[in-house]
């Protein structure tokens, strides 16, 4: 791990580790100079039946919201002021006949290294402006834009590949019931051939538009919402505290991590 990934590590190490079976567990760190770093683990060991980053970040802004009214009020019994969190996507989903939901394999890298990457909004701006297809109604996302930036610098030149994905979009119409089934099934299909061994695999997932940067217990809103080191090999979409750009948490075999932060666009769209 990096200095920064080690000290990020002793923020929220107190809070467990990657083995932890606790579904919540939180560490405050309390600075001489009036600072105060929160580290949350949640959901370390628990499946996404259970947990995802969007049931975390309904979790965070309304048990800061409790803090925050109580703190405001003086209420001194946090029940009065108590402000329940709703799970409630899945009244926006078909719960019948489902395809089964296969367990992620486990693929973790003891040689991996996590960086930190930040690709400024007004530098996402040009690419998703090249690679936007007149014909599509809308331009790339710029999680779509940062994920295929760096997917190309790991891999190879995939902005063609990207285009390509929007035509295909364009042509296969899933309609809202079928869109969960099929994710699922897709999903699983990936899965199937991960556990046989034959593939290198390279995750992606955006925590971007979650409001984690709402979160204000009383004493404001964080000034930096990071995240932890990977044991396997991953990127981490997260927005600036701007909401404009991204910051990509990248985890490489720590032989790859030099030649991808010496790529021409990641060194062309990002600071580091």
């Amino acid at each position: 791990m990096s200095r920064r990934d080690e000290m990020i590590d002793q923020l929220s190490h107190l809070a467990g580790d990657r083995f932890t079976t606790s579904i919540t567990s939180v560490q405050m760190n309390m600075f001489e100079c009036g600072g105060v770093v929160i580290g949350v683990r949640i959901g370390v060991r628990v499946s996404h039946r259970l947990f995802d980053a969007f049931s975390a970040a309904n979790f965070l802004t309304s048990w800061a919201s409790t803090a925050l009214i109580s703190r405001q009020a003086g209420i001194d019994d946090d029940h009065e002021a108590l402000v329940w969190p709703t799970f409630g996507l899945t009244s926006l989903l078909q719960a019948n006949d489902l395809p089964e939901m296969k367990r992620t394999p486990v693929i973790e890298n003891d040689n991996g290294v996590t960086k930190r990457i930040v690709f400024d909004g007004d530098k996402i701006a040009a690419p998703r402006a090249i690679s936007h297809d007149p014909s599509f109604p809308r331009q790339p996302s710029r999680v779509e834009v940062v994920t295929a930036l760096i997917w190309r610098a790991r891999m190879g030149d995939l902005m063609g590949l990207l285009m390509d994905s929007f035509t295909k979009s364009k042509e296969t119409f899933v309609t809202r019931d079928d869109a969960f089934p099929t994710l699922l099934q897709k999903r699983n299909e990936i899965h199937e051939v991960v556990e046989k061994g034959d593939i290198d695999v390279y995750m992606f997932t955006s925590w971007c538009r979650f409001p984690f940067y709402e979160v204000d217990f009383g004493c404001g809103k964080p000034v930096w919402v990071s995240k932890t080191h990977s044991a396997f090999e991953a990127a981490t979409l997260l927005d600036t505290e701007d909401g404009d750009g991204i910051e990509a948490w990248v985890t490489f075999d720590k032989q790859d991590m030099p030649l991808f932060l010496q790529d021409r666009d990641i060194l062309a769209f990002t600071s580091q």
